[in-house]
């Protein structure tokens, strides 16, 4: 998996990590505001090739951070633009 950035638009991202480690750069939420993104690992390869999740600029998540891994077989989690400067996980 190489990097790799979100669009603008609400959207479901599949992943496919079977062929190495990757990083998904979130959109700044000023540029999507109220928007949903769902990623979801389609190969089930998480657990050998992880995914890191990230914020740019001052944008965190909701407890702070500004990173989520991404590393159980088929997972899927769901984040939310809200109030600008943080995502929230919802799923």
């Amino acid at each position: 998996m190489s990097s790799q950035t979100f669009s603008t638009f609400s959207e479901v991202g599949m992943i496919d990590a079977r062929s190495q480690n990757g990083t998904i750069t979130l959109p700044l939420t000023t540029d999507i505001p109220y928007r949903i993104l769902t990623l979801k690992d389609i190969y089930g390869a998480a657990t050998v090739s992880s995914i890191t999740l990230t914020t740019q600029g001052s944008d965190v998540f909701e407890d702070g951070t500004t990173s989520r891994l991404l590393n159980g077989a088929f997972e899927t989690t769901t984040v939310y633009a809200g109030q600008a400067g943080f995502w929230y996980v919802t799923g």
